[in-house]
């Protein structure tokens, strides 16, 4: 029963994230251009794949993440709630969720 409240606590986290990953879309892709357009694609070694462009992807990365993880951690408990971290991380325009899912998904 404790176990449950957990996962729906967890569930309403992860949409809280999802939610926050849609309303802030335009305002991280604004950033995202703008700091593209100060870098030089010499500037610096590779960067990895899942990693901020910006400072505020970087900054909202940083919120979306921590629920990611623990739902993430809850799944290895609950193999099939993984389909809802799917499901909210796939959400149009939730891809500053997806990445950081994406980014912690060697830790699952």
């Amino acid at each position: 029963a404790l176990a449950n409240t957990v996962v729906e606590a967890a569930v309403a986290e992860l949409k809280v994230a999802s939610k926050y990953a849609v309303d802030n879309y335009e305002r991280i892709l604004k950033a995202n251009k703008e700091a593209a357009e100060k870098t030089t694609p010499n500037e610096h070694a590779p960067r990895p794949q899942f990693a901020p462009d910006s400072e505020e992807e970087k900054i909202a990365m940083d919120k979306v993440r921590k629920p990611a993880v623990l739902f993430m951690a809850l799944c290895i408990r609950r193999p099939e709630i993984i389909k809802t971290l799917f499901e909210l991380s796939s959400v149009k325009n939730a891809g500053l969720l997806s990445k950081a899912v994406r980014q912690q998904m060697s830790k699952l």
